[in-house]
Protein backbone atom coordinates (compact mmCIF):
# COMPACT_ATOMS: atom_id res chain seq x y z
CA UNK A 1 0.00 0.00 0.00
CA UNK A 2 2.75 2.20 1.14
CA UNK A 3 4.69 1.56 -1.96
CA UNK A 4 1.30 2.32 -4.22
CA UNK A 5 0.70 5.55 -2.99
CA UNK A 6 4.63 6.99 -3.36
CA UNK A 7 4.26 5.51 -7.10
CA UNK A 8 1.29 7.92 -7.42
CA UNK A 9 2.64 10.55 -5.97
CA UNK A 10 5.61 10.58 -8.06
CA UNK A 11 3.48 10.05 -11.44
CA UNK A 12 2.01 13.32 -10.38
CA UNK A 13 4.90 15.23 -10.15
CA UNK A 14 6.75 12.98 -13.68
CA UNK A 15 7.50 15.33 -16.13
CA UNK A 16 6.95 14.67 -19.67
CA UNK A 17 8.89 17.48 -22.39
CA UNK A 18 7.25 17.46 -25.48
CA UNK A 19 9.19 18.14 -28.89
CA UNK A 20 8.57 22.14 -29.41
CA UNK A 21 6.03 23.12 -32.46
CA UNK A 22 7.53 24.50 -35.23
CA UNK A 23 4.93 27.38 -36.65
CA UNK A 24 8.37 29.57 -38.38
CA UNK A 25 7.04 28.19 -41.94
CA UNK A 26 10.26 27.17 -42.29
CA UNK A 27 11.14 23.40 -42.14
CA UNK A 28 14.51 23.33 -42.09
CA UNK A 29 14.12 24.36 -38.50
CA UNK A 30 12.18 21.53 -37.45
CA UNK A 31 15.17 19.64 -35.63
CA UNK A 32 15.03 22.96 -33.15
CA UNK A 33 11.88 21.52 -31.28
CA UNK A 34 13.55 18.48 -30.11
CA UNK A 35 16.34 20.61 -29.34
CA UNK A 36 14.37 22.51 -27.04
CA UNK A 37 13.08 19.62 -25.72
CA UNK A 38 15.62 17.91 -24.67
CA UNK A 39 17.52 20.07 -23.38
CA UNK A 40 15.03 21.13 -20.94
CA UNK A 41 14.07 17.42 -19.97
CA UNK A 42 18.50 17.63 -19.66
CA UNK A 43 18.30 20.21 -17.22
CA UNK A 44 15.41 18.61 -15.00
CA UNK A 45 17.34 15.33 -14.96
CA UNK A 46 20.54 16.60 -13.40
CA UNK A 47 18.63 18.56 -10.80
CA UNK A 48 17.46 15.05 -9.03
CA UNK A 49 14.67 16.39 -7.94
CA UNK A 50 12.28 15.26 -10.06
CA UNK A 51 11.33 12.30 -12.06
CA UNK A 52 11.64 13.41 -16.00
CA UNK A 53 10.65 11.09 -18.82
CA UNK A 54 13.86 10.70 -21.10
CA UNK A 55 14.10 12.19 -24.30
CA UNK A 56 14.51 8.44 -26.30
CA UNK A 57 11.35 7.40 -24.40
CA UNK A 58 9.21 10.63 -25.58
CA UNK A 59 10.61 10.11 -29.23
CA UNK A 60 9.53 6.37 -28.95
CA UNK A 61 6.26 6.61 -27.25
CA UNK A 62 5.18 9.47 -29.78
CA UNK A 63 5.58 7.07 -32.50
CA UNK A 64 4.08 4.07 -31.38
CA UNK A 65 1.07 6.45 -31.02
CA UNK A 66 0.97 7.72 -34.09
CA UNK A 67 1.08 4.17 -36.00
CA UNK A 68 -1.55 3.22 -33.44
CA UNK A 69 -3.59 6.09 -35.04
CA UNK A 70 -2.81 5.21 -38.67
CA UNK A 71 0.96 7.08 -39.20
CA UNK A 72 2.00 10.14 -40.06
CA UNK A 73 3.94 12.66 -38.70
CA UNK A 74 0.89 14.40 -37.06
CA UNK A 75 0.54 15.97 -33.13
CA UNK A 76 0.38 13.70 -30.45
CA UNK A 77 -2.66 14.55 -28.37
CA UNK A 78 -0.83 15.63 -24.69
CA UNK A 79 -3.13 13.80 -22.60
CA UNK A 80 -2.71 10.53 -24.39
CA UNK A 81 1.33 10.65 -24.13
CA UNK A 82 0.94 11.93 -20.69
CA UNK A 83 -0.93 8.81 -20.05
CA UNK A 84 1.16 6.97 -22.05
CA UNK A 85 4.33 7.67 -19.36
CA UNK A 86 2.62 7.67 -16.47
CA UNK A 87 3.05 11.73 -16.20
CA UNK A 88 1.13 13.97 -14.25
CA UNK A 89 3.47 17.14 -15.85
CA UNK A 90 3.51 17.94 -19.41
CA UNK A 91 6.10 20.78 -21.19
CA UNK A 92 5.12 22.07 -24.53
CA UNK A 93 5.71 25.16 -26.46
CA UNK A 94 6.24 26.51 -29.80
CA UNK A 95 8.42 28.67 -32.04
CA UNK A 96 7.56 31.72 -34.70
CA UNK A 97 9.77 33.06 -36.30
CA UNK A 98 10.62 37.42 -36.03
CA UNK A 99 12.55 38.53 -38.82
CA UNK A 100 16.10 37.28 -38.26
CA UNK A 101 15.03 35.95 -34.82
CA UNK A 102 12.57 33.08 -33.41
CA UNK A 103 10.61 33.47 -30.24
CA UNK A 104 9.89 30.66 -27.98
CA UNK A 105 6.41 30.26 -26.23
CA UNK A 106 6.37 27.67 -23.76
CA UNK A 107 3.57 26.75 -21.03
CA UNK A 108 3.85 23.75 -18.02
CA UNK A 109 0.49 21.39 -17.59
CA UNK A 110 -1.25 19.92 -15.18
CA UNK A 111 -2.19 16.72 -16.72
CA UNK A 112 -4.68 15.72 -14.81
CA UNK A 113 -6.96 18.92 -14.68
CA UNK A 114 -6.05 20.26 -18.13
CA UNK A 115 -5.19 23.59 -16.89
CA UNK A 116 -2.03 25.72 -16.60
CA UNK A 117 0.35 25.33 -13.96
CA UNK A 118 2.34 28.41 -14.90
CA UNK A 119 3.25 30.16 -18.66
CA UNK A 120 6.85 31.21 -19.36
CA UNK A 121 7.87 34.54 -20.25
CA UNK A 122 8.97 34.69 -24.15
CA UNK A 123 12.47 34.23 -25.38
CA UNK A 124 13.93 35.42 -28.45
CA UNK A 125 16.81 34.32 -30.04
CA UNK A 126 18.95 33.96 -33.66
CA UNK A 127 17.29 31.50 -36.04
CA UNK A 128 20.81 30.32 -37.31
CA UNK A 129 22.34 29.40 -34.05
CA UNK A 130 19.28 29.19 -31.48
CA UNK A 131 21.55 27.75 -28.42
CA UNK A 132 21.38 30.66 -26.41
CA UNK A 133 17.66 31.03 -26.46
CA UNK A 134 17.19 27.71 -26.19
CA UNK A 135 19.40 27.45 -22.62
CA UNK A 136 16.99 30.36 -21.43
CA UNK A 137 13.73 28.53 -22.17
CA UNK A 138 15.20 25.79 -20.35
CA UNK A 139 16.05 27.81 -17.35
CA UNK A 140 12.91 29.24 -17.04
CA UNK A 141 10.79 26.71 -18.01
CA UNK A 142 13.07 24.74 -14.94
CA UNK A 143 12.54 27.56 -12.33
CA UNK A 144 8.73 28.14 -12.93
CA UNK A 145 8.50 24.38 -12.26
CA UNK A 146 10.75 24.76 -8.85
CA UNK A 147 8.31 27.37 -7.50
CA UNK A 148 5.72 25.85 -8.46
CA UNK A 149 6.62 22.25 -6.61
CA UNK A 150 7.89 23.77 -3.59
CA UNK A 151 11.17 21.94 -4.80
CA UNK A 152 13.14 26.12 -3.95
CA UNK A 153 16.54 23.93 -3.43
CA UNK A 154 17.29 23.49 -6.87
CA UNK A 155 20.14 24.47 -8.46
CA UNK A 156 19.83 25.62 -11.50
CA UNK A 157 22.46 24.18 -13.22
CA UNK A 158 23.81 27.16 -15.14
CA UNK A 159 27.59 25.84 -15.67
CA UNK A 160 26.35 22.75 -18.80
CA UNK A 161 25.15 24.71 -22.08
CA UNK A 162 23.11 23.60 -24.71
CA UNK A 163 25.34 21.86 -28.29
CA UNK A 164 25.69 23.86 -31.18
CA UNK A 165 22.89 23.73 -33.29
CA UNK A 166 24.81 21.40 -36.15
CA UNK A 167 26.16 19.21 -33.20
CA UNK A 168 22.10 18.63 -32.10
CA UNK A 169 20.61 18.01 -35.70
CA UNK A 170 23.58 15.29 -36.07
CA UNK A 171 22.53 13.84 -32.91
CA UNK A 172 18.98 14.20 -34.11
CA UNK A 173 19.50 11.87 -37.30
CA UNK A 174 21.20 9.60 -35.03
CA UNK A 175 18.42 9.10 -32.53
CA UNK A 176 16.23 8.57 -35.47
CA UNK A 177 18.25 5.65 -37.15
CA UNK A 178 18.56 4.32 -33.54
CA UNK A 179 14.94 4.30 -33.31
CA UNK A 180 14.87 2.29 -36.60
CA UNK A 181 17.46 -0.01 -35.35
CA UNK A 182 20.15 0.96 -37.33
CA UNK A 183 22.97 0.71 -34.47
CA UNK A 184 25.95 1.60 -36.25
CA UNK A 185 24.80 4.36 -38.70
CA UNK A 186 23.53 5.87 -35.59
CA UNK A 187 27.18 5.60 -33.73
CA UNK A 188 28.63 7.00 -36.29
CA UNK A 189 25.93 9.98 -36.27
CA UNK A 190 26.84 10.44 -32.57
CA UNK A 191 30.11 10.60 -32.59
CA UNK A 192 30.05 13.10 -35.36
CA UNK A 193 27.78 15.23 -32.94
CA UNK A 194 30.68 15.58 -30.67
CA UNK A 195 33.05 16.01 -33.09
CA UNK A 196 31.44 18.72 -33.85
CA UNK A 197 30.73 20.05 -30.54
CA UNK A 198 32.80 18.64 -27.80
CA UNK A 199 30.84 19.53 -24.89
CA UNK A 200 28.54 17.45 -25.90
CA UNK A 201 29.46 13.83 -24.25
CA UNK A 202 26.14 12.24 -24.09
CA UNK A 203 26.29 12.14 -27.46
CA UNK A 204 29.65 9.91 -27.44
CA UNK A 205 27.53 8.07 -24.40
CA UNK A 206 25.02 7.17 -26.61
CA UNK A 207 27.32 5.84 -29.20
CA UNK A 208 28.43 3.38 -26.65
CA UNK A 209 25.17 2.04 -26.55
CA UNK A 210 24.98 2.00 -30.43
CA UNK A 211 28.27 0.23 -30.98
CA UNK A 212 27.24 -1.88 -28.50
CA UNK A 213 24.09 -3.05 -29.72
CA UNK A 214 25.09 -3.19 -33.25
CA UNK A 215 27.72 -5.60 -32.61
CA UNK A 216 31.19 -3.39 -32.32
CA UNK A 217 31.94 -4.26 -28.98
CA UNK A 218 35.83 -3.35 -28.95
CA UNK A 219 34.77 0.15 -30.49
CA UNK A 220 31.71 0.19 -27.52
CA UNK A 221 34.36 -0.47 -24.91
CA UNK A 222 37.17 1.94 -26.41
CA UNK A 223 34.59 4.59 -26.45
CA UNK A 224 33.27 3.76 -22.75
CA UNK A 225 36.83 4.32 -21.37
CA UNK A 226 36.27 7.98 -23.09
CA UNK A 227 33.56 8.86 -21.36
CA UNK A 228 34.18 7.45 -18.03
CA UNK A 229 37.41 9.70 -17.42
CA UNK A 230 34.66 12.45 -17.90
CA UNK A 231 31.40 11.03 -16.10
CA UNK A 232 31.08 14.04 -13.90
CA UNK A 233 30.08 15.91 -16.63
CA UNK A 234 27.08 13.73 -17.18
CA UNK A 235 23.24 14.10 -16.04
CA UNK A 236 23.57 11.84 -12.51
CA UNK A 237 20.91 9.32 -14.93
CA UNK A 238 23.40 9.00 -17.71
CA UNK A 239 26.43 7.76 -14.66
CA UNK A 240 24.27 5.27 -13.97
CA UNK A 241 24.04 4.57 -17.44
CA UNK A 242 28.23 4.35 -17.17
CA UNK A 243 28.41 2.23 -14.33
CA UNK A 244 26.35 -0.32 -15.57
CA UNK A 245 28.58 -0.31 -18.53
CA UNK A 246 31.73 -0.39 -16.32
CA UNK A 247 30.33 -2.66 -14.01
CA UNK A 248 29.91 -5.17 -17.04
CA UNK A 249 33.21 -4.51 -18.54
CA UNK A 250 35.09 -6.11 -15.16
CA UNK A 251 32.53 -8.76 -14.84
CA UNK A 252 30.72 -7.27 -11.26
CA UNK A 253 27.12 -8.31 -11.94
CA UNK A 254 26.06 -7.13 -8.57
CA UNK A 255 27.30 -3.28 -9.58
CA UNK A 256 25.44 -3.68 -12.27
CA UNK A 257 22.24 -4.19 -10.84
CA UNK A 258 23.10 -1.79 -7.74
CA UNK A 259 23.86 0.59 -10.80
CA UNK A 260 20.71 -0.30 -12.85
CA UNK A 261 18.10 0.17 -9.80
CA UNK A 262 19.32 3.81 -8.65
CA UNK A 263 18.80 4.20 -12.67
CA UNK A 264 15.65 3.25 -12.82
CA UNK A 265 14.77 5.32 -9.51
CA UNK A 266 15.42 8.71 -11.21
CA UNK A 267 13.88 6.87 -14.75
CA UNK A 268 11.08 4.35 -14.12
CA UNK A 269 10.43 4.56 -17.12
CA UNK A 270 13.72 5.73 -19.17
CA UNK A 271 15.29 2.52 -20.99
CA UNK A 272 17.55 1.68 -18.21
CA UNK A 273 14.40 -0.08 -17.09
CA UNK A 274 15.49 -2.90 -19.71
CA UNK A 275 19.61 -2.77 -18.03
CA UNK A 276 17.70 -3.49 -14.91
CA UNK A 277 15.95 -6.69 -16.63
CA UNK A 278 19.15 -7.55 -18.42
CA UNK A 279 21.05 -7.35 -14.34
CA UNK A 280 18.21 -9.31 -12.74
CA UNK A 281 18.48 -11.94 -15.41
CA UNK A 282 23.03 -12.23 -15.28
CA UNK A 283 22.02 -12.67 -11.10
CA UNK A 284 19.64 -15.44 -12.09
CA UNK A 285 16.80 -13.93 -10.97
CA UNK A 286 14.33 -14.82 -13.78
CA UNK A 287 10.90 -14.26 -11.67
CA UNK A 288 12.08 -10.96 -10.84
CA UNK A 289 13.02 -10.12 -14.37
CA UNK A 290 9.81 -11.24 -16.12
CA UNK A 291 7.60 -8.96 -13.16
CA UNK A 292 9.91 -6.28 -14.36
CA UNK A 293 9.30 -6.98 -18.17
CA UNK A 294 5.78 -7.17 -17.35
CA UNK A 295 5.31 -3.81 -15.51
CA UNK A 296 7.37 -1.81 -18.74
CA UNK A 297 5.15 -3.98 -21.06
CA UNK A 298 1.84 -2.11 -19.08
CA UNK A 299 3.53 0.84 -18.98
CA UNK A 300 5.62 1.78 -21.80
CA UNK A 301 3.88 1.82 -25.16
CA UNK A 302 7.20 1.64 -26.87
CA UNK A 303 8.97 -0.83 -25.12
CA UNK A 304 7.53 -3.47 -27.36
CA UNK A 305 10.48 -2.18 -30.22
CA UNK A 306 12.98 -2.82 -27.09
CA UNK A 307 14.84 -6.04 -27.70
CA UNK A 308 14.49 -6.92 -24.36
CA UNK A 309 10.64 -7.76 -24.36
CA UNK A 310 10.44 -10.14 -26.89
CA UNK A 311 14.82 -11.52 -27.02
CA UNK A 312 14.97 -11.73 -23.02
CA UNK A 313 11.46 -12.51 -22.33
CA UNK A 314 11.90 -16.10 -24.23
CA UNK A 315 15.17 -16.43 -22.76
CA UNK A 316 13.20 -15.95 -19.10
CA UNK A 317 10.72 -18.44 -19.85
CA UNK A 318 13.11 -20.79 -21.80
CA UNK A 319 15.38 -21.39 -18.77
CA UNK A 320 12.14 -21.67 -16.49
CA UNK A 321 10.92 -24.63 -18.77
CA UNK A 322 7.90 -23.02 -20.06
CA UNK A 323 8.54 -23.26 -23.68
CA UNK A 324 4.74 -22.83 -24.59
CA UNK A 325 4.69 -19.62 -23.35
CA UNK A 326 8.56 -19.22 -24.94
CA UNK A 327 6.78 -19.60 -27.99
CA UNK A 328 3.90 -17.98 -28.02
CA UNK A 329 6.01 -14.70 -26.79
CA UNK A 330 8.29 -15.49 -29.85
CA UNK A 331 5.64 -15.74 -32.22
CA UNK A 332 4.60 -11.95 -30.92
CA UNK A 333 7.46 -10.59 -31.45
CA UNK A 334 7.82 -12.03 -35.01
CA UNK A 335 4.86 -10.37 -35.41
CA UNK A 336 6.02 -7.04 -34.21
CA UNK A 337 9.39 -6.59 -35.38
CA UNK A 338 8.95 -9.06 -39.03
CA UNK A 339 11.02 -12.11 -39.78
CA UNK A 340 14.48 -10.85 -38.89
CA UNK A 341 17.12 -13.52 -37.64
CA UNK A 342 16.72 -12.50 -34.04
CA UNK A 343 13.24 -13.24 -33.96
CA UNK A 344 13.94 -16.26 -35.93
CA UNK A 345 16.14 -17.64 -33.37
CA UNK A 346 13.82 -16.69 -30.93
CA UNK A 347 11.07 -19.41 -32.45
CA UNK A 348 13.26 -21.49 -33.29
CA UNK A 349 14.57 -22.58 -30.26
CA UNK A 350 11.32 -22.81 -28.31
CA UNK A 351 10.23 -25.32 -31.45
CA UNK A 352 13.22 -27.08 -30.61
CA UNK A 353 12.90 -27.11 -27.38
CA UNK A 354 9.79 -28.40 -27.66
CA UNK A 355 10.87 -31.00 -29.90
CA UNK A 356 8.29 -30.18 -33.02
CA UNK A 357 10.26 -30.37 -35.85
CA UNK A 358 7.16 -30.43 -38.38
CA UNK A 359 7.45 -26.61 -37.45
CA UNK A 360 11.20 -25.88 -37.12
CA UNK A 361 11.98 -27.24 -40.11
CA UNK A 362 10.40 -24.93 -42.58
CA UNK A 363 11.44 -21.88 -39.97
CA UNK A 364 15.38 -23.26 -40.61
CA UNK A 365 14.62 -22.76 -44.08
CA UNK A 366 14.06 -18.91 -43.97
CA UNK A 367 17.16 -18.35 -42.18
CA UNK A 368 19.73 -18.91 -44.77
CA UNK A 369 18.57 -15.99 -46.98
CA UNK A 370 17.71 -13.92 -44.21
CA UNK A 371 20.29 -10.82 -43.80
CA UNK A 372 22.93 -10.43 -41.65
CA UNK A 373 22.11 -7.63 -38.82
CA UNK A 374 23.74 -6.02 -35.69
CA UNK A 375 26.33 -8.74 -35.53
CA UNK A 376 24.21 -11.71 -36.12
CA UNK A 377 24.47 -14.05 -38.71
CA UNK A 378 22.56 -16.75 -40.58
CA UNK A 379 24.90 -19.45 -38.99
CA UNK A 380 24.62 -17.75 -35.51
CA UNK A 381 20.91 -18.72 -35.81
CA UNK A 382 21.30 -22.33 -37.08
CA UNK A 383 23.48 -22.93 -34.22
CA UNK A 384 21.00 -21.77 -31.54
CA UNK A 385 18.73 -24.06 -32.74
CA UNK A 386 21.61 -26.96 -33.14
CA UNK A 387 22.91 -26.51 -30.01
CA UNK A 388 19.02 -26.65 -28.36
CA UNK A 389 18.08 -29.39 -29.99
CA UNK A 390 21.28 -31.58 -29.00
CA UNK A 391 20.77 -30.68 -25.39
CA UNK A 392 17.41 -31.47 -25.42
CA UNK A 393 18.36 -35.19 -26.79
CA UNK A 394 17.48 -34.82 -30.37
CA UNK A 395 21.15 -35.25 -31.93
CA UNK A 396 20.06 -36.35 -35.17
CA UNK A 397 17.83 -33.62 -35.80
Amino acid sequence: MLRGRSGAAAAANRVVVLPFENRAGDSTLNPIGGMVADWITEGLARTSEVQVVPNMVVLQTMGDIRSRSGGGGGEVPIQELARATQSGIAVTGSYYRHGDSLEFHSEVLDVRSGGQLGAVEPVLGRSEDPSAAIDTVRLRVMAMLAARLGELRWEIPRSVQPPTYDAYRAYADGMNRWIAGNYLDAGALFEHAYALDSTYLRAKLMAVSAYGNGGNQAKSDSLLEFVARRRNQLSPYDQYRVDWSLAGRRGDRDAQLQAARAGAGLAPYGTIRSSLVLSLEAVNRPREALAELEDIIGQVPSATSWYEVWGVRTELYHVRGRHEQELQVAREGRARLGGTLRSLEYEGRALAALGRMEELRPLTDEVPGTSPANGLKPGDGLLSGATELRADGHGAE
